[in-house]
């Protein structure tokens, strides 16, 4: 990721330039400056992110495999919910290793393939715990938690309540 930029004016003064017409727009606040310093704005960034480009600070990323693949695994994970699954499992309904598969899931969902297949199952048991009367423990085994302290420990977590008092609503 970029933290920043450095512009120098003998080098980029139309970038600059701009930089100063966003502000004066902004200071004089004529009819319809928004409009005119969003614009300005915009072509500033253009501006800012072809001169990464150039400099080769910004890579050439093509996220469309990733994303295919991390369809691949959350779809896994939600056909599979209810049955034990390995991080090798995941990894594998995407055709990937288990370290690309951990860092898909960090850095596009930002939790790990565990904390996101929890949740799932945590959000399967509540839409349950409110639609129908099957025993808690149940309910956690059929959405795949082996053991129901378990279960209760991270309903808290995410919910903020137990199982009982959310299905009491």
């Amino acid at each position: 990721a970029i933290t920043h930029v450095r512009l120098h004016a003998g080098q980029y003064p139309s970038e600059i330039d701009l930089i100063y017409k966003i502000y004066e727009k902004k200071k004089t606040q004529d009819a319809f400056y928004e409009l005119e310093v969003i614009g300005s704005l915009y072509t500033f960034m253009a501006a800012v992110l072809q001169i990464c480009k150039d400099s080769a600070i910004l890579e050439p990323y093509n996220t469309s495999d990733d994303i295919r693949m991390l369809r691949k695994m959350v779809s896994y994970i939600q056909e599979n919910y209810t049955d034990t699954i390995s991080l090798n499992s995941i990894a594998e309904s995407a055709g990937i290793c288990k370290s690309k598969c951990c860092s898909l899931f960090r850095s596009q969902i930002h939790m790990t393939p565990f904390d996101f297949l929890n949740q799932y199952r945590l959000r399967k048991s509540a839409a349950l715990l409110q639609t129908t009367d099957i025993q808690i423990t149940a309910i956690a085994l059929s959405c795949g938690f082996n053991n129901p302290s378990y279960y209760s420990r991270l309903f808290f977590r995410l919910f903020h309540c137990t199982p009982t008092a959310y299905r009491r609503g």
